[in-house]
């Protein structure tokens, strides 16, 4: 529905995901089957956001059991690389169309992309915010628990819908 309403209304629809296959390449450091693009690209991911890895290793502690360990480099370590990846390109990708969409203070660019990338303005977020001056707005949804009292994180993001 959202898709067909956008399209009614006159905007535009674009992926800006990071691939599979550069994603696997990212994990493994396949770096002699990336182009010299991806391999700048590999180059330039800053996985030194404490904030950021503190959010996000949790959800990594039992990946060794699908991902067992290469050489020295733990899954965790691994799968986080993909993530700043992950997010990074997104951020990318996200600038990029807002030099190229946004062209008067009515134009909207709208992202969507699960929580993990976008809590706290720790992924791509933060990202965008290093490669355009464009102000942003973020929204993460919470499922309200009728049997408890749902706790929000304070800047979990600019907005919460709960649900």
């Amino acid at each position: 529905m959202l898709y067909k309403r956008v399209r009614r209304g006159g905007g535009g629809l674009y992926g800006i995901n990071l691939t599979r296959k550069a994603r696997k390449k990212i994990s493994s450091k396949l770096l002699s089957s990336m182009s010299t693009k991806e391999r700048k690209f590999y180059d330039s991911q800053d996985t030194n956001v404490s904030a950021h890895k503190s959010l996000i290793e949790p959800f990594f502690e039992n990946c060794h059991k699908m991902m067992p360990a290469r050489g020295d480099e733990s899954c965790q370590e691994r799968m986080y690389r993909v993530q700043v990846s992950w997010d990074s390109y997104m951020g990318e990708q996200s600038a990029l169309l807002a030099r190229k969409v946004l062209k008067n203070k009515r134009d909207k660019l709208i992202v969507f992309a699960g929580d993990m990338h976008m809590k706290y303005q720790l992924g791509i977020p933060l990202r965008f915010s290093r490669l355009s001056n464009q102000p942003f707005f973020t929204i993460v949804n919470q499922r309200a628990d009728k049997k408890k009292m749902l706790d929000v994180d304070v800047g979990l993001a600019d907005a919460v819908y709960i649900y």
